[in-house]
């Protein structure tokens, strides 16, 4: 029924968001169709009419073509579930159940082991979707290369004995260092159904690719801060004579020192003296900073004290930790946009200052200090208090 609905009348371009997921829907209703009647000739009879729609784009061709690269990679089934179970447990592990988008995966055994960055991991489970009941025990085996490289493949195991010597085996080649031999023996157990990080839902493809990245990029910037530590007395030396930096040192210093800078800015007030040390590095070496990128870093330090403030605006430890660090912010050589938090300030003053204006008036000395403290912050983010 969803096949039909509006969005399939495409007036501009057939590859439009709205187009392709009514295609989505075709295809969901094409799969359900050949799991029922068994005939991948429904498919075909679909896709030589589908060709007859066209598109605009010359890299889409026509229905047909959108059908194969933007629909058909997205088929789900339970084997491509259990194939992203397993691999996406190669990074970050589930539990015993585990619901993944409409379907639930019932763990029956697992086992992971790792050598350095590799890491192999084989199991069972019990994969079921919650909308049309259907259900398989799949076995799978993983081994994930400790990047991007990931290979591996699922199948169905009957007799539970025979998958717990295929699984013995790839534990024990994997435990001997043999890494040719486990991939020999998953090419042969798993019926050469090998899946790849591509094999991955979107979401959580994107969710993996983050945490690779996170630790590639650690490791790069790692081996540019280091070469930068051993060029720059000559950097220096270039810089104070006005000679050019060389194409690849100023490549250098502007990766390191802008890493070295958003880390010492995640460290806060505390970190002032190393902040200001790097951004006199960064003016003597000509380089330009990642405003954006530490001006984000820095809102949101501001953003949460003033955020603890507001839970307990009494507190005179808290407006000080705020008001260093707005007094931080706003030091800094780039602009760093406190309109949320001059607003939210604006809140908590008005509220708070009243109650301790009158504790000040009677002697209370901790109000008269709180008081100080407020209108410094106050004049800092250019509000007015009473």
């Amino acid at each position: 029924m969803l096949m039909y609905t509006s969005c399939g009348w495409f007036f501009d371009e057939l590859s439009g968001i709205e187009t392709v997921q009514v295609i989505h829907y075709a295809g969901r209703a094409l799969q359900l169709a050949m799991d029922v009647f068994g005939s991948p000739g429904i498919e075909e009879q679909f896709l030589i009419r589908l060709a007859e729609a066209k598109s605009n784009l010359p890299e889409h061709n026509d229905g047909a073509t959108i059908y194969q690269k933007l629909v058909k990679p997205a088929v789900v089934d339970l084997p491509k579930l259990a194939a992203h179970y397993a691999i996406r447990s190669t990074f970050e592990p589930y539990g015993d159940h585990a619901q993944i988008y409409s379907y639930m995966v019932d763990r029956e055994e697992f086992s992971a082991a790792e050598a350095g960055k590799l890491k192999l991991v084989t199991g069972r489970a019990r994969f079921t979707s919650r909308i049309t009941g259907e259900s398989s025990s799949l076995a799978f085996a993983v081994l994930n290369f400790g990047d991007h490289n990931v290979t591996g493949g699922v199948r169905a195991f009957p007799d539970p004995a025979e998958f717990d010597q295929v699984s013995g085996a790839l534990h024990e080649a994997f435990g001997r260092g043999d890494t040719a031999e486990v991939l020999r023996l998953l090419d042969s157990s798993v019926d050469h159904n090998l899946y790849s990080l591509k094999s991955l839902f979107r979401d959580d493809q994107r969710k993996i690719l983050e945490i690779i990245l996170a630790s590639t990029l650690a490791n790069a910037e790692s081996v540019v801060r280091q070469q930068y530590g051993e060029y720059a007395p000559l950097m220096r030396f270039l810089a104070d004579l006005h000679v050019e930096q060389p194409k690849l040192f100023r490549t250098l210093s502007d990766s390191a020192l802008n890493s070295e800078l958003q880390q010492a800015l995640k460290g806060g007030v505390a970190e002032t003296p190393r902040v200001q040390q790097l951004i006199a590095t960064a003016r003597f070496l000509n380089v330009t900073l990642d405003d954006a990128s530490h001006e984000f870093v820095v809102r949101k330090q501001v953003e949460a004290a003033a955020h603890a403030l507001a839970e307990d605006p009494l507190q005179l430890e808290k407006l000080e930790v705020f008001e260093e660090t707005v007094r931080f912010a706003q030091e800094l050589p780039f602009h760093v946009n406190l309109w949320e938090v001059q607003n939210s300030s604006a809140q908590t003053l008005d509220r708070t200052v009243p109650e301790v204006q009158r504790r000040a008036d009677s002697g209370d000395e901790l109000a008269k200090e709180w008081l100080d403290r407020a209108r410094l912050l106050a004049d800092q983010l250019q509000l007015r208090i009473s």
